[in-house]
């Protein structure tokens, strides 16, 4: 079975390149690696991302790699510290009391410079993997478009409460559009705490509280609403906004997003985060244009093209001179994955506040794809990757 990793490096020079290849080496492994070079940043990165593991480059610094390794055991609790060093420290260190201190911040493991695979994935087993129920934290599915109107939410709620419905209890949806969200709505709910209340705790924010502040449907889904008007939406930035994806990915094994059809910092933040990417289109010729560059974009911003999948809606009957699916495809230069017929039934129901996907009658036409796009989510934490992924 493949292991699953998020991985961040603090160091300068050739640790980051150990670190690249020492994940490579190890075959059963699929792993995200970021890093940075400077201490302060390094630090800051993975308070937001909460990865699993961070390793600290403890020869060039050693007094700011113990200062960085306090920081992250307070603002970090959930993320494994590893310090790299050489075997031959003293140029670097006064030895063992500098190591100890080390370990009394918070550094549990040391990798010994220059990285090996084996080391590192005994580090790995013993202290993350091992220990982690499950062997991986819950995945990202963001649900995005380059303009509102396309059905986007309705396709993320439906598919959530869908999902929530086969998981209760293990599918939290996120409304990120964060001026304009329509989720709760469409749940027939009204949230008494919301995303800014999670951005306001975010210094004590833990999976308990994430719980406490999501309201729960009679599907089994959990939502963290959006703010209820614009000044709320104002308090919440990139940062705070990762932090809160990083603690939803430790506490549910689906979070879904529904992002507001503008590439903002919050927004490029759940793309970063996402697993999976759906991006809704129409075909009407403008939407289908701008489609074209989202994803032009999108590709330019380091989402990998099979994290990506397209949605086709359909939000009006069909009419002399539409494009069809093959104009679509040709027009994207890539294949739709699925295609939502119209059904006035799914408005109805999202006027009603109840999710059109829930209903108990035969399968629709409609309803068979929106469960074609539930499967294609609860299908991400089975897959099987041969290969490793680092990104950088």
């Amino acid at each position: 079975m493949t292991r699953r990793i998020d991985v961040h490096v603090i160091g300068r020079g050739g640790l980051p390149v150990e670190m690249r290849a020492a994940l490579q080496g190890i075959d059963d492994l699929q792993a995200r690696m970021s890093s940075e070079e400077e201490m302060h940043r390094g630090v800051e990165l993975v308070r937001d991302r909460a990865p699993d593991i961070a390793v600290l480059d403890v020869e060039g610094d050693p007094a700011g790699a113990l200062s960085a390794a306090e920081e992250l055991t307070r603002s970090a609790p959930g993320t494994l510290l590893v310090a790299a060093c050489r075997a031959d420290t003293g140029t670097a260190f006064d030895g063992r009391d500098d190591l100890i201190a080390l370990m009394r911040a918070g550094v549990r493991d040391f990798l010994r410079r220059p990285i090996s695979a084996r080391e590192l994935d005994e580090v790995l087993m013993r202290q993350v993997i091992g220990s982690r129920k499950g062997g991986a934290t819950g995945q990202v599915i963001c649900f995005a478009g380059n303009k509102g109107g396309v059905g986007k939410s309705t396709l993320a709620v439906n598919a959530a409460a869908m999902l929530a419905r086969r998981h209760p209890g293990r599918v939290l949806l996120v409304d990120a559009s964060l001026q304009l969200g329509v989720c709760a709505s469409m749940l027939d709910l009204e949230p008494e705490t919301t995303l800014t209340d999670a951005a306001r705790e975010l210094y004590r924010l833990d999976e308990t509280l994430l719980r406490n502040l999501a309201v729960e449907h009679d599907s089994g889904l959990e939502l963290l609403a959006a703010p209820r008007d614009a000044a709320e939406a104002a308090t919440i930035d990139e940062a705070a906004f990762a932090r809160i994806l990083s603690t939803a990915r430790r506490t549910y094994d689906w979070v879904i997003v529904d992002s507001f059809p503008l590439l903002d910092g919050i927004a490029m933040t759940a793309l970063d985060l996402a697993a999976r990417v759906w991006v809704v289109m129409t075909s009407a010729v403008p939407t289908l244009r701008g489609g074209v560059t989202f994803l032009r974009i999108i590709d330019r911003l380091g989402v990998p093209p099979e994290r990506v999948r397209i949605a086709l809606n359909a939000p009006q009957p069909r009419f002399t001179g539409a494009l069809a699916k093959a104009d679509v495809t040709g027009r994207l230069n890539r294949k739709v994955d699925a295609i939502i017929p119209f059904n006035k039934q799914i408005l109805i129901s999202a006027d009603l506040g109840q999710p059109f996907g829930l209903r108990k009658h035969a399968l629709s036409r409609t309803q068979k794809a929106l469960r074609n796009i539930v499967h294609d989510i609860e299908n991400l934490s089975a897959v099987a990757a041969h290969t490793t992924e680092i990104e950088s």
